[in-house]
């Protein structure tokens, strides 16, 4: 618990590390006055009962003009309150509700006016408390509930203040177990809507506490249509910090500032051709009167000034003033001698010029500044001068008061003019000397094995920008190279130090030659961009290659580093310049950015990103070479991009280059041939838990007949599916879930199976498959069909065959694969099916006229018992025009026309060929056969035996090939033509399969 004795308190605050913590002594005292009440109404010490309407509640209200330091201390407030020292205690998020006005015109059209949309004002109240305390909307029931309200006609319109009653009764429900601390920033007096946070905070109770800053609200006594706070809270529990007049440079100040500027460009622009100047300065002066921003103003708006007169003198004198210099620099003396005291005391304002030098307050910098003999006078010196020159209150200025922040660019602007001057250089070189004796020890106490470790290590690049500011102060082209030389080395991290690096040196670019400036602005534009279109970076990446090919020393350190190798910064451009390169997009700039990767990766080794990126560029150009149908180039990129992956740990490998890697040794896999089993063991080792790397390795090893080890690619695919899906069974179950994936995998398992001739296990992944499919899957669910119903036809399973093959067509009418399969069926079924054969031949030539073999069925079967006649010469040359002329069956054909013509020995010729095309088909062999029991016509009896062997072994191979006996019937024709060879061979065959052989 922190103790409520005083001097205990004052310590702590004088404590806190890695900051100076020194308020003027009247905010000290606030400061204590807050702790103090703050702990006793944290652990329910005794409270004197409320009188009357007084809250009795823990409040802090500030109020006063802008820039004078509020929203500084409400900050600093909150920094301390949200340290583990308040467990009891939830504090929220700082609301900056003038920003929340400025977006939500709807409901504030004008925040002067009185007429406000008070219902939805409670909304976004209730929005910006549950974001400020990082709840969700249901945090807050009884808002939510009475929001949603039916409107009745009895009941009325839901009232704002039973709202703003619901909204603090969810905050006191949220505040049972840990009291809240709710914090509001630019808060401005909107009467109604302060009504209603008064009944939001009079709802909420005791345990919920509020601390609430704005230039005019509810708790300032001197506004007319407010009451005081002391009317509405109880005082012992909370206090006032009024933020008037008590700098010595206030808001008055910044609107003199303008009147100067006003008046200089009305004496020095008038009547020269650019009115513009004048309507500008009108606008900023007639704005600094009516709603001073607090974001510094000065600072802020002379970059526009400085953009217009660019139009006409920065060709001349490349120079971004607004102002002729002497015009600029007689105000700016003006002001900062206004702030300055009167004192003859020369240490004094040294000291001012070394606080208005620095970056920012260190111990070793101000050491320094204040020309301190003894450190132990440190804290007392920097203590007086902070009552005094408030512009060091702070470890950087950004965090100083608006009007100090001026102040403080005001006196540096003044420095920047007189920087050559022997007193204000001496004490540049004072703190030179200090900020390098900094960077020294620090690079010996801790050994940096790269100069992007160093970017790791705040202390480090906060020293060097320290550095880099006090070089530019007495050099400024050695200052402005020392910050290239770090933005080159942060290019490849996040920017977080881009607004450090461009704050200093857009301050001290007036200072160099036209050479630096261009090299900055490169700098500036290709490392660091900001929005920046493509081109733009490329431009000035380029252009500030060629600077740093032509100046070797660019990249020289400043002191202590300068004994560092710039290999390194060069490796780290070069980085960033493949970076822009690859994002181009073009093959030839990929090419380039590929040799600077090369290159920065010889030198930084073993740089993850650096590495992924390559690894990226390698997988696009890859890409490209396939598309392009470079596979030779491809295959060496993705050799490299597979080296480097693989030699990442696993959780550093990039899942997306791997997967395009994976891809693209896939696809060409299946353009070799045969396809390269080496690729795909490169698919396998970059996708070791990917179920799509087994089903295509297992593809490719069915087209390759390696029968078992595609079952067991595909079985390892449908346990990896299983796991990608967490869980999902590979059984149907009730209800079914569709999923085309594992449809499909079962498919392959399926044809798999049934190439094993296992047809068991094929049809039951067939089934598994059909059940898997969705209703509009109608092209996989027909090849399921279709398939199915072969492997029941290969077990003479005929009527479940049949059923499927019909129920294939209801899918696909047009196809004519069905049908065929249906034909081959009848015709394998028995002999009394032909008919229906011939008929699913002709549906299945009608819906495909190209399907020869449907053709070539038609003919057989419509020869019946007789042998082919040369009137069937011209039907069968029909047949060949539809195939290729060595197709198979266009051999076939040919033989059988060529016997036909008489010259059977030349058609057992071309019979032979096409057995030699295919030898598995029994076609050729029946009609060979055939044509061999032909010849016995013009034989003579001592050749008969050997022709009636060649005969009887061709015709037995075809019918062990799997030719259906129906397609026998020609050989009835040797009844009553070679009687010998029926009654010996084709008869009892005939018999045998017909029943008889009459």
């Amino acid at each position: 618990m922190l103790s409520t004795n005083r001097d205990e308190i004052d310590s702590h605050l004088l404590e806190i590390p890695g900051q100076i913590f020194l308020f003027r002594s009247w905010e000290r005292q606030h400061i204590y006055h807050f702790l103090k009440k703050l702990v006793i109404w944290l652990y329910d010490l005794p409270l004197t009962a409320p009188n009357d309407d007084k809250l009795n509640r823990f409040f802090v209200f500030l109020h006063g003009n802008s820039g004078m330091g509020k929203s500084v201390l409400l900050r600093k407030f909150w920094e301390i309150l949200r340290t583990p020292r308040y467990p009891s205690l939830r504090v929220s998020s700082i609301i900056h509700w003038r920003s929340v006005v400025a977006d939500n015109q709807d409901i504030f059209p004008n925040i002067r006016e009185r007429h406000i949309d008070q219902l939805k004002y409670l909304r976004l109240l209730q929005q910006q408390l549950a974001s400020s305390l990082k709840k969700p909307e249901n945090a807050f029931p009884n808002f939510t509930a009475k929001q949603q309200q039916p409107q009745k006609w009895f009941t009325g319109p839901i009232r704002p203040q039973e709202l703003a009653t619901a909204l603090g009764e969810d905050l006191k429900s949220l505040a049972s177990v840990t009291r809240l601390l709710i914090f509001f920033d630019e808060y401005e007096c909107v009467d109604e809507c302060d009504a209603l946070l008064r009944t939001v905070i009079r709802s909420a109770g005791s345990r919920v506490g509020w601390i609430i800053a704005g230039q005019h609200n509810l708790w300032n006594p001197l506004l007319r249509s407010a009451k005081p706070y002391k009317e509405f809270v109880r005082p012992e529990h909370s206090f006032v910090i009024h933020c008037n007049d008590r700098a010595l440079f206030t808001a008055e100040d910044i609107k003199d500032y303008f009147t100067r500027v006003y008046n200089c460009i009305l004496r020095n622009y008038s009547g020269i051709g650019m009115p513009n100047f004048k309507h500008i300065a009108e606008t900023l002066f007639k704005m600094s009167y009516t709603s001073l921003p607090t974001e510094g103003l000065p600072r802020y708006i002379s970059p526009l000034l400085a953009k217009l007169a660019a139009e006409r003198y920065t060709q001349q004198t490349r120079t971004p003033h607004f102002l002729t210099l002497d015009a600029q620099h007689s105000i700016i003396s003006d002001m900062v001698q206004h702030y300055l005291p009167v004192t003859e005391n020369q240490v004094e304002y040294t000291r001012i010029y070394g606080l208005a030098l620095l970056r920012r307050v260190t111990s070793h910098a101000i050491t320094a500044a204040l020309t301190l003999d003894d450190p132990q006078t440190f804290r007392s010196a920097v203590y007086y001068l902070s009552i005094r020159y408030s512009f060091i209150d702070s470890d950087t200025h950004d965090k100083l008061p608006a009007l100090q922040r001026e102040i403080c660019h005001f006196v540096r602007l003044w420095l920047r003019v007189r920087r050559t001057q022997p007193d204000i250089q001496e004490i540049n070189n004072q703190l030179l000397a200090a900020h390098i004796q900094a960077l020294e020890t620090l690079e010996k106490q801790t050994s940096f094995p790269t100069f992007q470790s160093r970017l790791k290590d705040q202390e480090w690049w906060e020293l060097y920008l320290d550095l880099a500011q006090q070089l530019c102060w007495n050099d400024p082209h050695a200052g402005i190279k020392a910050l290239v030389a770090l933005m080159i080395a942060a290019s490849t991290e996040d920017s977080y130090l881009k607004p450090s690096i461009s704050t200093i040196g857009e301050f001290f670019l007036p200072l160099v030659d036209q050479q630096t400036s261009l090299y900055w602005h490169h700098a500036i534009e290709g490392l660091m961009p900001d929005n920046k279109a493509n081109g733009t970076i490329m431009h000035s990446l380029h252009e500030l290659y060629t600077y740093l090919q032509a100046n070797n020393r660019v990249l020289v350190l400043p002191h202590p580093l300068s004994s560092i190798p710039t290999a390194e910064l060069n490796a780290l451009f070069c980085w960033k310049y493949a970076l822009a390169l690859h994002e181009s997009g073009d093959i030839e700039s990929i090419k380039n950015a590929i040799t600077m990767y090369e290159y920065a990766m010889s030198i930084l080794k073993s740089t993850t990103q650096l590495q992924n990126e390559l690894v990226a560029c390698y997988c696009q150009i890859a890409k490209m070479c396939y598309e392009q149908k470079e596979i030779h180039q491809c295959l060496i990129y993705c050799e490299k991009a597979r080296t480097i992956l693989l030699s990442l740990p696993l959780q550093e490998q990039d899942a997306t280059q791997k997967q395009l890697i994976a891809e693209l040794y896939y696809h060409i896999a299946l353009l070799t041939d045969p396809p390269r089993t080496d690729y795909l063991e490169y698919v396998i080792a970059l996708n070791a838990d990917d179920w799509k790397a087994y089903a295509q390795r297992g593809q490719i090893r069915f087209k390759q007949k390696l029968y078992p080890k595609a079952i067991d690619d595909y079985n390892q695919a449908l346990v990896l599916y299983q796991k990608s899906r967490e869980g999902f069974t590979l059984q149907p179950q009730s209800p079914i879930t569709y999923d085309a994936d594992l449809a499909q995998l079962h498919v392959n398992l399926a044809e798999a199976y049934a190439a094993q001739q296992n047809y068991t296990q094929a049809i039951e992944h067939y089934t598994h498959a059909e059940q898997f499919v969705a209703p509009d899957e109608r092209d996989l669910m027909y090849t399921i069909l279709i398939n199915k119903g072969i492997t029941h036809q290969n077990q003479a399973q005929y009527p479940q065959a049949i059923q499927l093959f019909e129920r294939a067509n209801t899918f696909k009418p047009a196809a004519a694969k069905g049908y065929e399969q249906l034909g081959w069926l009848y015709l394998k079924r028995d002999q009394q099916s032909s008919d229906e054969a011939l008929k699913m031949f002709h549906q299945c030539l009608a819906l495909d006229p190209t399907h020869m073999q449907a053709a070539w069925l038609i003919f057989w079967l419509s020869l019946g018992e007789s042998y082919p006649k040369k009137d069937d010469a011209a039907q069968l040359t029909e047949i060949c025009r539809i195939s290729p002329p060595n197709a198979y069956l266009v051999l076939v054909c040919q033989a059988i026309q060529t016997a036909l013509d008489g010259n059977t020995q030349s058609g057992l010729k071309i019979l032979t060929r096409a057995i030699e095309n295919d030898s598995t088909r029994w076609d050729a062999y029946f009609w060979r056969g055939l044509m061999h029991a032909h010849k016995e016509l013009s034989l003579s009896s001592s050749q008969y035996e050997e022709r009636a062997k060649d005969a009887k072994n061709n015709i037995n191979t075809a019918l062990a090939f799997g030719m259906p006996p129906v397609l026998l019937r020609p050989l009835y024709y040797c009844r009553q033509h070679i009687p010998t060879f029926f009654s010996e061979y084709a008869g009892p065959l005939l018999e045998k399969h017909f029943g008889s052989s009459t």
